[in-house]
């Protein structure tokens, strides 16, 4: 039985990495700039890990305040 999903590339391009977090290159290029996402460079091409998308994106979480609406508070 065959799947037509693609297992998660160890190291995504530049390009790739800017698809998956819908925001353009130069964007992902300030994040690695910036220092906030890690990256790799190999043979003059630079890369980030899967690993170090799931950090960046677990550090850029932010907590959700409650919401302030009950009357009976107030």
């Amino acid at each position: 039985m065959s799947t037509n999903h693609k297992p998660t590339p160890t190291l995504l391009t530049l390009e790739e990495l800017a698809t998956a977090l819908r925001v353009s290159r130069r964007s992902v290029e300030r994040r690695i700039a910036d220092g906030s996402m890690a990256s790799v460079s190999i043979g003059g091409r630079r890369f980030v890990r899967a690993v170090d998308l799931e950090a960046f994106i677990e550090a850029s979480i932010q907590p959700v305040s409650p919401r302030n609406d009950d009357p009976s508070t107030a």
